[in-house]
């Protein structure tokens, strides 16, 4: 009886070659990784740190018809709706309204209430402008008899002021950063590598074509 060969994987032996190929590029390049990787975690979070955190919150308000939900909702966001909203702010709040502020009417589809969502930045500042929000577009409805219904249409809760920013907790962004970070220091490491690889194939090219002497044969070279 002969004894079972023991023949190893080829698809194997190429996943251990290729990955002690990489770990001796990681080890190599060690240093560049380091340094491009902290230079991108440094920056980025610098960044993040730099940028202002926004926050959102809602007011609510209650129509008493349910069908009419999505007519307020859609009132609210039409341009005399904005418009009579910015002159009351004009006049009681100037300045509360940026640039930068989303402001969104959701109806709420399991109810009577309609969603008056506003973000931006400063959590006090966004939940006064919500409730304001809300207010005005309930007056102007009934100002202009958008909707009729059996019973009045109120604001039943104003903006609560929020207590987190938008956004990741901080712990998962430091880590998403410090991923980031490590990608990039390995993506640099392997474009330092290949070029080098290029170099050194170069190499002997260039040196065999400097031994080359031009405008002679191979015969007339060794008769020299």
């Amino acid at each position: 009886m002969h004894a079972p060969e023991n023949k190893e994987n080829p698809l194997m032996a190429d996943d251990a070659v290729d990955l002690t190929a990489y770990l001796s590029l990681v080890w190599r390049r060690r240093s560049l990784i380091t340094v491009v990787g902290l230079a991108v975690f440094l920056g980025v979070g610098l960044l993040t740190a730099l940028t202002p955190p926004r926050y959102q919150t809602r007011a609510f308000a209650l129509v008493p018809d349910p069908d009419a939900t999505h007519v307020l909702a859609v009132y609210a966001e039409t341009p005399p709706a904005m418009l009579a909203f910015v002159a009351r702010l004009q006049q009681t709040s100037p300045g509360l309204l940026r640039g930068d502020d989303t402001l969104v009417a959701v109806p709420l589809g399991a109810g009577h209430l309609v969603a008056f969502q506003v973000s931006g930045q400063g959590a006090a500042r966004v939940a006064r402008l919500a409730t304001l929000w809300a207010r005005s577009a309930v007056a102007e409805s009934r100002a202009h008899g958008v909707i009729t219904s059996p019973g009045p249409v109120r604001v039943v809760s104003d903006a609560p002021v929020p207590n987190e920013p938008l956004g990741l907790p901080l712990r998962l962004t430091i880590l998403l950063i410090a991923i980031l970070g490590l990608i990039a220091g390995l993506v640099a490491a392997a474009v330092v590598e290949a070029l080098a690889g290029r170099v050194r194939s170069a190499a002997p090219t260039d040196q065999a074509q400097s031994e080359t002497v031009p405008g002679r044969s191979g015969g007339e070279r060794a008769a020299l």
